[in-house]
């Protein structure tokens, strides 16, 4: 949504959508609410979120819109097809490798909104391939480089992860803002207002 109005002219200031995304923060981590991943408070965490955000474990969906990482493959259903699902919930309208470049894309975007990141040892145990060679991907690497450009991405022995601090700018430029329309496949920039 945020994404379309800017396309359609509005202004965004990055720095007051920070401010707002922290006077929305503070309360609930006052309250005991810590962020385990970007918009996203409660404590414990829910075992559904420890699989999809850090890969801690396989897991199995069945339904229209769900997935499954099971065996080193990524199964899913297409949202909103419940007839089709229904007709045969065995046949997958998705299966592929888990550790196809498409995918380490979509576990590097969840897992990167936690102050975790991806951890390597757990990619490795879900994908079957090493985390290092899966980011070797020209996509995967352009994804990381844009990340970049708008904070600090830590790369190491571990994992990849953002800083702390950076997790809420980062998302909310690459992930809102300089991503493309997909009604236009026109990228929408960003700038900082002056301080």
């Amino acid at each position: 949504m945020l994404r379309k109005q800017v396309h359609r002219g509005a202004q965004l200031d990055l720095n007051l959508q920070l401010h707002a995304y922290g006077i929305a923060r503070e309360p609930l981590e006052g309250a005991g609410f810590p962020e385990y991943a970007m918009s996203y408070f409660g404590h414990p965490r829910c075992q559904s979120d420890e699989a999809y955000y850090q890969l801690r474990m396989d897991w199995i969906g069945f339904g229209s819109g769900a997935n499954s990482l099971v065996g080193r493959r990524y199964l899913s259903y297409e949202k909103g097809k419940l007839a089709h699902y229904n007709a045969n919930p065995l046949a997958f309208d998705v299966n592929a490798p888990a550790h196809s470049p498409q995918l380490t894309l979509h576990f590097l975007s969840q897992a990167l909104t936690t102050a975790e990141g991806l951890d390597a040892r757990l990619y490795q145990e879900r994908t079957g391939v090493p985390l290092r060679t899966a980011c070797s991907e020209p996509e995967v690497m352009a994804y990381l480089e844009r990340m970049n450009e708008h904070g600090r991405v830590i790369v190491d022995r571990d994992g990849i992860r953002l800083h702390r601090d950076d997790i809420a700018q980062i998302f909310i430029t690459v992930n809102w803002i300089t991503t493309p329309d997909t009604t236009t496949n026109e990228v929408i920039p960003v700038t900082p207002s002056p301080t």
